[in-house]
């Protein structure tokens, strides 16, 4: 399915582009389980997803990594304060929840890890508390 072109109806093309969306998150979720692109291929229906898949995760990986850094920026919460006049409970509040999404990012992105030939063993290996040995320079080389 094809997003790219767009047809006459905008709701559609809106539903067609949530729709890929989706679909892909789920086949990048599959793959850092360590499923096999064969059985998620054969499962959802899809053929030649080798190579884009792992396009599809570098750019998801992008995204969340510079999601993790604009939750950092303190010019937002100098914004706050001068221009939005916010006060200091309503900034702290805020810091926590940015600090949680910036942690969530970052959780988010260590996952597609596993997204390659190796990720079912190294699902297993963790799933076994067997990588205390192993660390993530490792895991990276793998």
């Amino acid at each position: 399915m094809s997003a790219e072109s767009r047809p006459i109806d905008q709701e559609e093309w809106c539903r067609r582009k949530a729709y890929l969306a989706i679909f892909r998150a789920i086949i990048i979720r599959e793959r850092s389980k360590g499923l096999p692109l064969e059985e998620i291929s054969r499962r959802w229906k899809v053929e030649s997803l080798a190579g884009i898949e792992e396009a599809w995760r570098d750019d998801r990986l992008w995204l969340l990594n510079a999601l993790g850094g604009i939750c950092d920026l303190r010019c937002f919460y100098h914004h706050l304060r001068a221009e939005c006049g916010a006060s200091e409970d309503r900034v702290l509040r805020v810091k926590r929840l940015m600090q949680r999404l910036r942690v969530l990012a970052y959780q988010t992105a260590s996952q597609p890890k596993y997204c390659s030939p190796l990720g079912g063993l190294l699902v297993e290996l963790r799933r076994s508390q067997g990588l205390k040995g192993v660390g993530e320079k490792t895991i990276q080389k793998f």
